[in-house]
């Protein structure tokens, strides 16, 4: 196995500007070509946060961004449910500016800012942990498919082999102590959120080490962040290979 703490991204030939733009926005174009009405109907209702990092028991922590305007000009009301971890408001306040949806504390404390597509939006989250996945209830695409093909093979491969994964090897890595170390298994595509519609910023190559700092568990499975140089990155723990076979792109070093 090669040992590369920071391994080497292979980068596309995009300026580092345009991806912080796309990292954070709705779309610029989508922004502009929609009005606010239209952008708050597809991005108002009920949305939640499955991972446990967000939540006080095992049910998601959930999120209602409302239609109505709040007493405050220019921002609308949101309702954050019981199970929420404590430092998510019970009530916040929300707004779209300049392609990004903003949630902000009643006195004005921010508290996220937020970009991505209607059944999934990512982000800084202004507390601990620093980012934050809030997704639709029925989930995506990514997830429909993945519950199909695990159904069809039962069970997640080893990268690209023929090898089934130990249910272990599809839990997150262990972060309580900080970072932790994973193997890739196969050539990962690094992605500015995590999203799998996001921009790619790179690739790491199979057989590389990297130390990742943040875990989610979202519907379509684990997203784990990590640095690469001046650089952060998503990468996700699941895929599927040509359309058929669910695969584990990464696993814990101690499990390789």
């Amino acid at each position: 196995m090669n040992s590369h703490m920071t391994p080497p991204l292979r980068l596309p030939r995009f300026s580092l500007a345009a991806i912080v733009l796309l990292a954070s926005a709705i779309g610029a174009d989508e922004a502009h070509a929609q009005t606010e009405e239209e952008l708050v109907q597809a991005f108002s209702g009920d949305w939640i946060v499955v991972d446990s990092k967000f939540t006080t028991d095992s049910s998601p922590c959930r999120i209602r961004l409302e239609e109505a305007s709040s007493i405050d000009p220019g921002w609308r009301q949101s309702d954050i449910g019981a199970n929420c971890a404590a430092s998510i408001l019970p009530r916040s306040l929300w707004r779209i500016e300049e392609g990004k949806i903003l949630l902000r504390s009643p006195d004005g404390e921010p508290l996220a800012e937020l970009g991505g597509e209607p059944t999934r939006l990512t982000g800084d989250f202004f507390g601990d942990p620093d980012a934050i996945i809030l997704e639709r209830e029925a989930g995506s695409g990514a997830k429909a498919d993945l519950v199909k093909a695990i159904s069809r093979h039962r069970c997640y491969f080893l990268g690209y082999t023929d090898t089934c994964a130990q249910s272990t090897a599809t839990q997150a890595p262990d972060l309580a102590e900080g970072p932790s170390n994973i193997d890739v298994l196969v050539d990962l595509n690094v992605r500015s959120q995590p999203r799998r519609e996001a921009a790619t910023i790179g690739a790491v190559p199979a057989g590389s080490e990297v130390m990742v700092n943040l875990c989610f568990s979202t519907s379509d499975g684990i997203w784990c962040r990590a640095q690469f140089g001046e650089q952060s990155g998503w990468m996700a723990k699941s895929a599927i290979r040509q359309g058929e076979w669910p695969v584990l792109t990464f696993v814990n070093s101690s499990e390789s």
